[in-house]
């Protein structure tokens, strides 16, 4: 990877060298499922950032959703992504 890559690139790339490690431990381990939920987590609150962006506004009163730090829209994103995607998941 050289300085010059995008972020979304370079995090893309590092996401799968990350599941390519989980994705071995599950199978030392014979578990499944932490690829499949670490890959749709990522993907699904990516795709649907911009309709998760106007639901956190809706909710965030007093607040521009640009005053809001980055890390936490995404850990917004990925927590509504979660009640609405993942069954299996308790809220």
């Amino acid at each position: 990877m050289s300085s010059g890559e995008l972020p979304e690139v370079v995090f893309d790339l590092l996401l799968k060298d990350l599941m390519a490690e989980v994705e071995t431990l599950e199978k030392r381990k014979r578990l499944s499922g932490d690829t499949r939920l670490l890959n749709s987590l990522y993907y699904d609150s990516m795709l649907n950032a911009e309709s998760y962006d106007v639901f956190i506004k809706s909710k965030a009163e007093n607040w521009e959703l640009e005053r809001i730090a980055r890390i936490d829209r995404i850990l917004m994103y990925m927590a509504i992504c979660e009640m609405l995607n993942f069954e299996e998941i308790p809220i």
